[in-house]
């Protein structure tokens, strides 16, 4: 009777053992579902969130090549593509907006100038500068407002707010205000600026401006004249 008492005990023991054993396993079975449908979730939504933002944001610039919604100014025929990525709020860009400007007269009809922007996070008003003038160009003004924002650059930048003043200056450009309101606000005006500061991003950019002849970097020139020279030597 001892022997079969025993014999029972034991059998029932590893019931019990192999009970536990099952459970453990299909706990860690379920807890392997759980992080696997969880990871499937995680990747889904990120390819979700991925492709909305990438057709949302729509084509990416390149170097050498004019985009439908480029700022552009010059012979849209010429074989010479200048391509400027600039911040509104730099001292450098101010600079050479005049340089620039000092040259058009004898580069106009040879090139094709194409303005990005590339607002630095150090300039605490360059990216709004940006959608005003992008905003400012939904109604053909763009250039106009792209002058005004450098050559009243000292007196904004050291603003603390500056909605006022580049309302005032889109106000000045005679634009249907509520519609630059719109525009302002906008995804479009917001994935233009955000596009062109990827863009530069991705050519690895130090600093602005930073200066393309079609797809070459070219080292600022000291002038006007040096700026025509190079224009030349493209030709």
């Amino acid at each position: 009777m001892k022997n079969l008492r025993q014999t029972r005990q034991n059998a029932n023991k590893q019931e019990r053992m192999e009970q536990k054993r099952l459970q453990s396993l299909s706990s860690k079975s379920s807890s392997f579902i759980k992080i696997f449908l969880g990871i499937a979730l995680i990747g889904l939504a990120a390819w979700g969130i991925y492709s909305y933002e990438s057709i949302d944001r729509g084509v990416i610039p390149k170097i050498g090549m004019v985009m439908e919604n480029d700022q552009i100014k010059g012979n849209i025929q010429a074989k010479i593509v200048l391509t400027e990525y600039s911040d509104f709020e730099c001292s450098a860009c101010a600079h050479y907006d005049g340089v620039i400007k000092e040259a058009w007269g004898e580069i106009k009809d040879d090139v094709l100038f194409v303005y990005r922007n590339f607002p630095l996070q150090m300039h605490k008003h360059s990216q709004d500068a940006a959608l005003y003038a992008e905003a400012a160009g939904k109604q053909g003004k763009f250039w106009e407002m792209h002058d005004m924002l450098f050559e009243t650059q000292k007196e904004w930048a050291a603003e603390g707010g500056v909605n006022k003043t580049f309302y005032g200056f889109a106000e000045e450009l005679g634009l249907d205000m509520e519609q630059f309101e719109k525009d302002l606000n906008s995804s479009e005006v917001y994935n233009k600026v955000n596009n062109d500061l990827i863009s530069g991003r991705q050519l690895q950019l130090r600093g602005t401006p930073t200066f393309y002849i079609n797809d070459q970097q070219i080292k600022n020139p000291r002038d006007a004249q040096a700026f025509i020279d190079i224009i030349k030597s493209f030709q």
